[in-house]
């Protein structure tokens, strides 16, 4: 079974994580100020970072790519339709924040079916054509996708909310009530909290 450790920008409050099982790990979405949080826990348990994983090109979620791609020594995944906004602080908004971040190419991409340390890929566009969710069997990685109490946005450029709502029932239908869901923002939740939680999703997907 995969463990995990989540870990919180202080300003921005997006979340970055560490999945592992055994010595192996993953690390998901990492920002600049978690990047050395990252590295000292995966040291201090002895593991061994397998890639970086994206879950989406907004700035909140990438600005460690590089900090621990050029530590580690590993690749960075993202998918192919969220790769622009690696490069562009416009487009990944950093721009709006007077620190423009832009991030070297990808390494690999990822997309629908793909399977990495277990974990299948979905892709899942609405907050960002190239969204992708992780999925296992008592973990869900969803990024922006949806919170326990919202959902990610839909009024930024490239957003979607048609392919939004078809995301949405489409997590809605896959997800069960053991998986754990590991979102971009918020804490960690479940279904059963989802569900009492969460009137913008519901909202949303009647609207």
């Amino acid at each position: 079974m995969f463990k995990f450790q989540k870990f919180t920008h202080p300003i921005f409050g997006s979340n970055s994580y560490v999945i592992y099982k055994e010595n192996d790990c993953i690390i998901i979405d990492p920002t600049d100020i978690s990047s050395k949080h990252i590295i000292n826990f995966i040291e201090a348990n002895k593991l061994k970072p397998i890639c970086i994983i994206n879950t989406h090109g907004h700035f909140d979620h990438i600005s460690g790519d590089d900090i621990l791609r050029d530590y580690f020594k590993i690749p960075l995944y993202i998918h192919k339709e969220d790769e622009i906004m690696l490069f562009n602080p416009q487009l990944n908004f950093s721009s709006f924040i007077g620190k423009p971040i832009i991030i070297k190419p990808p390494d690999n991409y990822i997309d629908e079916n793909d399977e990495i340390m277990s974990f299948k890929i979905l892709h899942m566009p609405g907050h960002t054509p190239g969204s992708i969710c992780l999925k296992y069997e008592n973990l869900i990685i969803v990024g922006d996708l949806v919170f326990s109490n919202s959902i990610g946005r839909v009024d930024l450029p490239l957003s979607d909310d048609e392919k939004m709502k078809k995301s949405l029932r489409r997590f809605l239908e896959i997800i069960n009530e053991k998986q754990v869901i590991l979102s971009g923002h918020g804490k960690i939740f479940n279904l059963e909290e989802l569900k009492k939680e969460n009137e913008i999703l519901w909202s949303f997907l009647n609207s």
